[in-house]
């Protein structure tokens, strides 16, 4: 059987399908991403590749400001994956960076199609940015993922707005 990547379009998001050569397995992943989900092997296109368009048609939204804010008093002003406060700095690469308040989808919009109310959760823009279009089988294992993620680069949180 040839292996075969595929570009697939859904709705306003297009992702890859790719080959994983240290998982032997495809990944269907956010066309940026050159790295396996799994394992973090480098992803492959194969030679034939397949463009196809999928999906509702549901267009992408943005959660209103109001519901940010409602999400936000709700979790206590902390970010729904680490539990840190909202608002901190912290250090990469020799940099001080502020860390912004994202709205992101818990189940990421590019498998689910749709921005139902309840998939939503208010997170710091590292969570974010970490977890990216990623999906997973609880939210723990994406608390898991994130931890280890902030663990293994070695981000530094120097304080918050608040001290």
């Amino acid at each position: 059987m040839k292996k075969r990547s595929e570009i697939v379009m859904c709705g306003s998001v297009t992702l890859a399908r790719l080959y994983c050569e240290d998982c032997e397995e495809y990944q269907l992943v956010g066309v940026k991403n050159k790295r396996c989900p799994n394992c973090e092997g480098k992803l492959r296109h194969t030679k034939n590749v397949e463009v196809r368009k999928i999906g509702n048609g549901v267009e992408r939204k943005h959660l209103p400001k109001g519901e940010i804010d409602k999400l936000t008093k709700e979790q206590n002003g902390k970010c729904y994956w680490c539990g840190r406060e909202l608002n901190y700095y912290y250090i990469k690469k020799g940099k001080i960076i502020k860390s912004k308040k994202h709205a992101d989808h818990i189940i990421p919009y590019s498998y689910l199609q749709s921005n139902p109310k309840n998939n939503w959760a208010i997170v710091c823009s590292v969570c974010n940015l970490i977890k990216s279009d990623k999906n997973f089988t609880s939210e723990k294992e994406i608390r898991n993922y994130i931890l280890d993620k902030w663990d293994s680069k070695n981000f530094e949180v120097l304080a918050t707005d608040h001290d």
